[in-house]
């Protein structure tokens, strides 16, 4: 090594360390932006179309990490149909209800916000009986009736589950011109979403979707009587 290039080697190794002591600049970080003064998004105005743009932009993307749908069409159908007038009891009018059945064998459903909806086929095999699978679809329904997710995103642990990415995203790119979120803001939210819909709400959320499905029932004409057994 010449002595030139041992003396720029110094001055590479110098600067280096001098970086790596340096504070880092202030750039928008997750407390500043989510924790000072509050959760943000606790203060955020979310409504029903936010709700739609959510259901909308994660739903096929948590479909794919879910398995995928079940690749068997009178399957899929078959689902659809016996959704439908579950779905119709919704006063939530302006959400589009969606089902569709995973290539999993777990015992697992879930709901997106703006009625979006996926079984496990896994599921299917496990209900004994058509009240059973009416009432695992009505709790779903219930989570996204009651706007569950939105409650969720409030809270501070939703927002401690976003990627570093998400945490980074400058409150203001949230939402676009006459407030509506964006896309950046609907995939900062996209990994804590994604979180709850695979640990679950709170507790108290999970007692209204219980309770959802009874007010299904009525309207239905399931019997109430025969869905316990699956939920026990």
């Amino acid at each position: 090594m010449s002595h030139t290039e041992r003396v720029a080697r110094r001055a590479f190794l110098a600067a280096s360390a001098s970086a790596l002591a340096a504070p880092a600049l202030a750039q928008p970080s997750f407390d500043t932006l989510f924790r000072s003064g509050g959760n943000v998004l606790r203060s955020l105005s979310m409504t029903e179309p936010d709700e739609v743009a959510l259901g909308n932009g994660h739903y096929r993307p948590l479909l794919s990490e879910s398995g995928g749908a079940y690749p068997n069409q009178r399957v899929q159908a078959a689902i659809r149909r016996f959704a439908a007038p579950l779905f119709a009891t919704s006063a939530r009018k302006n959400f589009d209800w969606e089902i569709t059945v995973l290539d999993d064998n777990s015992v697992n459903a879930w709901a997106l916000p703006a009625g979006k909806l996926a079984v496990n086929k896994g599921l299917l095999r496990y209900a004994a009986s058509e009240s059973e699978l009416a009432a695992v679809i009505a709790h779903e329904i219930g989570h996204a009736e009651l706007s569950h997710h939105l409650q969720a995103i409030r809270r501070d642990n939703f927002t401690q589950a976003m990627t570093a990415a998400g945490r980074d995203v400058a409150v203001s790119s949230l939402r676009g011109p006459g407030g509506a979120l964006t896309a950046v803001g609907i995939d900062a939210l996209r990994a804590p979403m994604h979180n709850l819909i695979r640990t679950g709400y709170n507790r108290e959320s999970e007692r209204e979707a219980d309770m959802h499905i009874l007010s299904v029932f009525r309207r239905t004409g399931h019997d109430p009587a025969g869905a316990t057994g699956f939920f026990r």
